[in-house]
Parts: structure tokens; sequence; C-alpha cells
């Protein structure tokens, strides 16, 4: 499993158990970091629970994938995510295509050209 199937198979995890959130991920190339940007704050902030699992995660991630460094942050923190390759919400993964890599397990519905976005419900993903 490569880092972004990890990723995503993890976010994915994580909206389901917690539906009002939304991730939004990008890799920093300039530092070798993934970065997800969690919508709304509140949630980000103030929901333990999910403060938990995103521990959980962080602390699984870094254990996996011991070259690699991830980041969740807010919109008011100071590295943005301003062009997400994923975004993560309910129900729905929605990505750049330009920017797409091929994730095993994710059904997507149509080819789209390039620099639009398309949705992929992931209720269908065996």
């Amino acid at each position: 499993m490569t880092t972004i199937d990890y990723i995503v198979t993890e976010l994915s995890l994580l909206v389901t158990r917690f539906p009002l959130l939304t991730f939004k991920y990008a890799y920093k190339k300039d530092c070798s970091t993934h970065v997800i940007l969690v919508e709304p704050l509140n949630e980000f902030e103030e929901n333990d629970l999910y403060l938990e699992a995103e521990s959980d995660f962080v602390f699984n991630f870094e254990n996996r994938f011991v070259q690699e460094s991830i980041l969740f942050v807010s919109d008011n923190s100071l590295i943005k995510v301003e062009q997400p390759e994923y975004t993560i919400r309910s129900g729905q993964l929605v990505f750049t295509c330009e920017l797409k890599q091929e994730i095993p397990n994710f059904i997507y519905e149509s080819e789209m050209n390039a620099g639009e976005t398309e949705m992929v419900n992931l209720s269908l993903a065996a």
C-alpha cells in the first residue's frame, strides 16, 4: 500500500466516524510533508474524540512510513492547503484529475479533462 492509498483510506474511515468533517490533502514537496486541512475549525479544535483519532492516525502513519511526515492543520494555520489534490467529505472523494493517482479499491466514475474535478461515492468502493 502506498502512502497516498493509506492516507485516503484512513481519512475515509475518519470521515465515516466524523461525518461533519472535511479533509483536504496536499503534498508539500519543499518540506516533504503530507498536509491535511481539517474543516470545520470547531471540530478540529474541540472534538476530543476526533483529536484522539487524529493522534492515532499520525502515530500509525509515522510508524508505517518512517521516512515521511504528516501534518494536520486548520484554516487558521500558517501552513495552507491552497490547491488540494484530494478532498474527502462524508461519502465522497473529490480529486483534481491532473494530480490523480490510481487508488486501489476506489471506483472512478469517469475520466475527466485535466483540471476538472471528479466525485467518487466511497460507499460503492469494495
